[in-house]
């Protein structure tokens, strides 16, 4: 009869992911097979037992069977961590006893080898557990899958993973949108990123698995935690209550120009879904003009093809993306041809970076994507001289707090926003463009509904919408919500000579029943302006009763409908 043992998990790190928590003993029930344990202080010649651990991996991967539980015992921190990596058996689990932060004292292991495990650390299979492992210096991953499933990964500290700097996910080529009409940029070239800390890569069948308070950080050529799904793979994934930091991308020589701390990706027939709650990540990317140069992605979600893609993210915080004008807070961006894809944060703060801090990007056709916001804070984008150049053309990358940009035909995009703050930020506070390819299909659908949010204090408008090809249906109902103390113009409106087919542009007062409410005042260059599209603007607050001043709006070849303002500023104000 084999008895309990004790084993102690490392925690995420912190907050900010600046210190480890202090860790407690916890007893892991151990119902099937046999325990054995593995000590880097261990001498030869060992047996597996807690009185005479074997003293390597290699070893303990040879002696152990499915089901079986290996445990690493923990060392002093100058020793050095066990190298050489392990591969898991179906059901194993992979646990530590004896961490304690407070004196150094951890369950550390490596593998500098690319001919065990391919260089990942720890090499999962279907129903593994890895968890209070501290993972440092891989070849490659720390933990990496590929076609698992009910894999348990957590309470583990991962750094200085890849060292190689080799491949891992690969964002395809696609176009990129612009301000000029039917003008897209070819973008031929597939941008790589190195292996991630914790990559999973299901490729057929369904199943889930879980990736759970884990530290993933201070490495110098790759991801966070990645997720590719390819061909027909059905999963779901549960990413919670990790801290990925501190994390570059390896010598530009490798074209390694972004840095995803968590990035989703779907291709072929996958469906994805996954549940991304609690999560930090931090000082991602690299700066500009140095050897690692890449951009920050704080979340990434990139549907791709026929693919099927929900995620819903909760109380998120990312923080201090670095690198060029492409460094975002969060990307949900389609490629290929026919993606479906829900994207629903709430609860959640995105700040500091030099890009847009948000994006939802269709760069493919016939894409249906949706993108819900709730309680979620989206403020201080920095911009910079590239994303001036670029925004003289570009509808994405130049420094919005939102940008949504379409770029091809067939496409439908609907955006809602509710009880959200976007703010201080280089370009716009939201920026919606749709645009396509010459001869392509028509584009579906914009659709966006914005309700109690703030857009303010931003280097452009508060709102800004253009359409430049033709469009289905163009719909829009706004309401309680500011669009204050930017320095152009609050709220502007255009449409490039496009057919579109229906339009409902409802502000307070329209065909969408908006109530109104809005607070739409100190905009630099006015309140609102409008170029070949009709707006209903009733019922809002234009800092007087009497409505806006003339010399504050501006129609040409459309309508402001601004009748009916509000006698007094509403609470939204305050």
């Amino acid at each position: 009869m084999k008895t309990p043992y004790r084993v102690v998990v490392l925690p995420a790190l912190a907050l900010l992911g600046l210190s480890a928590c202090n860790s407690s003993d916890t007893t892991a029930a151990q119902t099937t097979g046999t325990t054995y344990y593995v000590s880097a202080t261990a001498d030869k010649g060992g047996d597996g037992s807690h009185a005479k651990p074997f003293d390597s991996l290699e070893t303990v991967e040879k002696a152990s069977l499915p089901g079986d539980t290996i445990v690493v015992l923990a060392s002093p921190e100058k020793t050095p961590a066990l190298d050489g990596g392990i591969s898991l058996q179906p059901g194993q689990r992979l646990l530590a006893e004896g961490n304690d932060p407070a004196t150094g004292m951890a369950a550390r292991i490596t593998n500098t080898k690319l001919l065990r495990g391919g260089g990942d650390a720890v090499l999962v299979t279907s129903n593994a557990e890895v968890a209070g492992i501290t993972i440092v210096d891989a070849y490659r991953s720390g933990i990496a899958g590929v076609d698992v499933r009910g894999v348990n990964i957590h309470d583990n500290d991962i750094s200085g993973f890849n060292t190689s700097c080799s491949l891992g996910f690969t964002i395809p080529s696609d176009t990129l949108p612009t301000t000029i009409p039917r003008l897209v940029v070819p973008f031929p070239v597939p941008l790589p990123n190195g292996r991630a800390g914790i990559m999973m890569r299901p490729t057929y069948g369904s199943g889930s698995f879980t990736i759970r308070n884990n530290a993933v950080h201070d490495a110098r050529c790759g991801d966070g935690i990645d997720v590719v799904l390819s061909n027909a793979a059905q999963f779901h994934a549960d990413i919670i209550g990790n801290t990925v930091s501190n994390l570059q991308q390896g010598p530009i020589t490798h074209l390694f120009l972004s840095v995803l701390a968590i990035g989703l990706q779907t291709r072929g027939d996958a469906q994805l879904d996954a549940d991304i709650n609690d999560n930090v990540e931090h000082d991602i990317g690299s700066l500009n003009f140095t050897p690692e140069r890449a951009d920050s992605e704080g979340l990434f979600f990139n549907p791709v093809d026929a693919t099927t893609m929900t995620a819903r993210v909760n109380n998120n915080t990312f923080l201090h993306g670095i690198g060029g004008f492409s460094a975002n807070g969060m990307e949900f961006v389609s490629m290929g041809k026919g993606a479906t894809a829900t994207v629903a944060i709430s609860n959640s703060t995105f700040t500091d970076v030099p890009g847009d801090i948000l994006e939802l990007l269709s760069l493919g056709s016939n894409a249906t994507l949706k993108l819900t916001l709730d309680k979620v804070t989206a403020t201080h984008s920095t911009g910079g001289p590239l994303a001036t150049l670029t925004g003289l053309v570009a509808s994405a990358n130049v420094g919005n707090c939102l940008a949504v940009a379409n770029s091809d035909g067939g496409n439908a995009l609907t955006l809602g926003i509710n009880n959200s703050e976007f703010s201080d930020c280089f370009h716009d506070a939201l920026s919606i463009t749709s645009n396509d390819l010459p001869n392509s299909d028509k584009v579906k659908l914009i659709d966006f509904e914005i309700s109690n949010s703030r857009f303010t204090t931003s280097q452009g408008s508060a709102f800004n919408l253009i359409n430049l090809a033709p469009l289905a249906q163009l719909r829009g109902k706004v309401s309680n919500s500011v669009f204050s103390g930017n320095k152009d113009v609050n709220l502007t409106f255009e449409n490039g000579n496009s057919m579109i087919d229906a339009i409902s542009l409802d502000f307070g007062g329209g065909a969408e029943h908006s109530a109104g409410g809005n607070c739409i005042v100190d905009g630099g260059k006015g309140a609102a302006s409008t170029q070949k599209l009709d707006v209903a603007l009733q019922h809002n607050w234009w800092g007087q009763s009497s409505g806006p001043a003339a010399k504050d709006i501006s129609a040409t070849g459309g309508t402001l409908d601004t009748s009916a303002p509000l006698a007094a500023a509403p609470g939204i104000c305050r």
